[in-house]
């Protein structure tokens, strides 16, 4: 039995993966899955409520009835809190599974139970980006904490800036404590191997990430 410290898996992870990976349940885990999970819905409410990211809809307030605008305000805020509350398990999913077929050593649920740390990091850097984005008005490729205004000082490349915009010091973070959890569920795969798994497969998030951005921003909502 061995619980899932948060704190201790995020700036210790060497020392407590190793704990982690020897143990047959963890009894905490569920629990403080969902909390996460929680605490990523609740933010995106936070941000649907606060209007973030309804920039394309207000464009359109002089066009549109009033009762159309606030139809449309609504699906955008019902879509957001959707993807809050799918976020955490999505991304847990996804990294376990692909870690999971190149790898393939450690059990599928060790490495999902492995992935709750990263994921919550991601979801502090909601936390840290929200009073950014509505103080400031800024769009996702602005965030402090990622490349995005670099590459904007760089390129007029739209697709570049929100490629590089969801590559942040979170994620580096993140990728960093897979790398280190990849180790330690590994016996035969050299280190070189392992890192390249782990940037392989984020560059695939990154990209997939910048196309669903794309995607969302060219339908839009039909008013």
């Amino acid at each position: 039995m061995q619980q899932v410290k948060l704190l201790q898996g995020l700036f210790q992870p060497a020392s407590y993966y190793d704990k982690q990976l020897q143990t047959e349940k963890s009894p905490a885990f569920l629990w403080k899955l969902l909390a996460i999970i929680g605490v990523s819905t609740l933010l995106s409410v936070i941000a649907s409520y606060l209007g973030l990211g309804t920039e394309e809809i207000m464009k359109s307030m002089d066009k549109v009835p009033p009762n159309k605008l606030e139809a449309a305000k609504l699906y955008y805020g019902i879509g957001s809190t959707l993807s809050g509350l799918l976020f955490p398990l999505f991304m847990m999913l996804f990294f376990a599974t692909f870690f999971w077929l190149c790898t393939n050593e450690e059990s599928f649920k060790g490495l999902f139970t492995l992935q709750f740390y990263p994921i919550t990091i991601l979801v502090i850097e909601k936390l840290f980006n929200l009073p950014f984005y509505y103080f400031t008005g800024a769009k996702i490729e602005l965030s402090p904490f990622a490349f995005g205004p670099i590459a904007q000082q760089l390129t007029d490349n739209s697709f570049l800036i929100l490629l590089l915009s969801h590559v942040s010091i979170f994620l580096i973070w993140a990728a960093t404590l897979q790398v280190i959890a990849l180790k330690k569920a590994t016996t035969t795969r050299s280190n070189a191997f392992l890192i390249t798994v782990v940037i392989v497969v984020h560059i695939l998030y990154i990209f997939i990430a910048t196309g669903a951005t794309i995607l969302i921003r060219e339908i839009g909502i039909v008013l």
